[in-house]
């Protein structure tokens, strides 16, 4: 992550996901007790969420926070699901999803979700952030998502 130029982005860094499309998907007492905090302190500077636990990526966006799931750096990935109760039928999805069951929340916030490799970059410009999704395979990028600062 490129340093913040100023103390004025705040970043929060959380092993559990608060939304995740991965095997674990999310537990909703973390998930509410979370959003209760982020959502309280709306003029506040908090401007991603970062978490693991399940071994995919997956991003989000709320209220002009990002929520990414960076889970997919080193380990077995999570295996494309097969059951009728989850939404991963695929290597990639995009867009919101169907909530299928209890630990499918946020689901209306989901940006895109990948079953490869990746890392995610971090980089601030005038007035914005960029964060860029690379496949670390090849160094590909797979996708970028700009925050517009307020």
């Amino acid at each position: 992550m490129q340093l913040s130029e100023n103390d004025e982005n705040m970043f929060i860094v959380s092993h559990q996901a608060i939304y995740s499309t991965g095997e674990f998907g999310s537990i909703e007492y973390f998930t509410k007790k979370m959003e209760d905090f982020i959502d309280s302190h709306p003029t506040s500077k908090i401007r991603a969420v970062f978490s693991g636990h399940d071994h995919v990526f997956s991003s989000f966006k709320k209220n002009n926070v990002f929520y990414f799931v960076n889970g997919s750096g080193g380990g077995p990935l999570d295996s494309v699901f097969e059951w009728g109760d989850r939404a991963w039928n695929s290597e990639e999805m995009s867009g919101p999803l169907p909530v299928l069951n209890a630990n499918d929340m946020g689901y209306d916030y989901h940006l895109k979700s990948y079953q490869k490799y990746t890392r995610t970059e971090v980089s601030f410009e005038a007035q914005r952030i960029i964060y860029t999704i690379r496949d670390l395979s090849n160094n590909q990028m797979l996708n970028s998502f700009e925050q517009i600062l307020e």
